[in-house]
């Protein structure tokens, strides 16, 4: 649970949309792609971290971010939602080749996630495929705005605050494809920290650290890699509402 007691109006964003938030951008619109069940459940599984449980090595847990780029050889830039464990409606962009600023989510909630939300828009393993705009090597760098707050950005650069907000992991799949998923931790400050960062003058919000706000997974990246244990000595299932919901998505598809 976040502690989050910020209510808006969302209705509007009942259909995703993609944007970018510079003008003339003049890649081709992405196409929206739906991730396979089978990686979707996996993803879930190993990389969801459990509600409000701290990631005290999260640090150790970190693919270099700073060394994202687009893959040789790869075709297109896939990116999905896994799922979310957040109060806020935060929003995800990024940057790299032609694209700044590239909104691809921009309403991040969900009836299936980790915390429901009864007019989410996302469905777990949605997403959108971009194959054009990107050559190889060009470096790619994602930011989340916090409920939809400007001077709340949290990403894989530099943050407000100086803390790590995302934790990254690296995921080969059964037909040999490359996966980079990305947990993001959406709360200002060091763990229950509350008051103003005298430093910038913004409000700590109790953060719990536990970088499950948004997570994504995403195919057509290459980064270098810290020293990662195996997922499931660290990570936690997605919870009881994520998983019977998963559970539901399986035997509906079976059904």
């Amino acid at each position: 649970m976040k502690f989050n007691t910020t209510v808006r109006n969302l209705a509007a964003f009942a259909v995703v949309t993609v944007s970018s938030l510079s003008a003339g951008a003049a890649s081709a619109a992405p196409t929206a792609v739906q991730l396979e069940q089978g990686l979707l459940d996996q993803f879930n599984t190993d990389y969801v971290q459990d509600e409000q449980a701290f990631l005290s090595n999260a640090s150790s847990l970190e693919v270099d971010l700073s060394t994202l780029t687009f893959a040789d050889g790869a075709d297109s830039l896939d990116i999905f939602f896994v799922n979310e464990g957040a109060g806020y409606r935060n929003q995800l962009a990024f940057t790299g080749g032609t694209y700044n600023g590239e909104m691809f989510f921009d309403d991040i909630a969900s009836r299936d996630s980790v915390l429901r939300e009864w007019n989410g828009p996302l469905s777990l393993g949605q997403g959108f495929s971009y194959t054009d705009g990107l050559s190889a090597g060009d470096s790619v760098v994602f930011d989340l705005f916090s409920d939809g707050r400007s001077d709340y950005l949290f990403g894989t650069g530099t943050n407000v605050d100086g803390l790590q907000h995302v934790v990254g992991y690296e995921y080969t799949d059964d037909l040999g494809e490359n996966w980079i998923i990305l947990g993001f931790e959406d709360l200002y400050g060091e763990l229950d920290a509350s008051g103003i960062d005298a430093a910038t003058g913004l409000e700590n919000e109790g953060s719990d650290r536990d970088f499950n706000d948004v997570v994504i997974a995403v195919r057509g990246l290459s980064a270098e890699s810290a020293s990662v244990p195996e997922p499931g000595m660290v990570m936690g299932l997605a919870g009881a509402a994520a998983m019977g919901a998963l559970r539901r998505r399986k035997s509906a598809k079976k059904a």
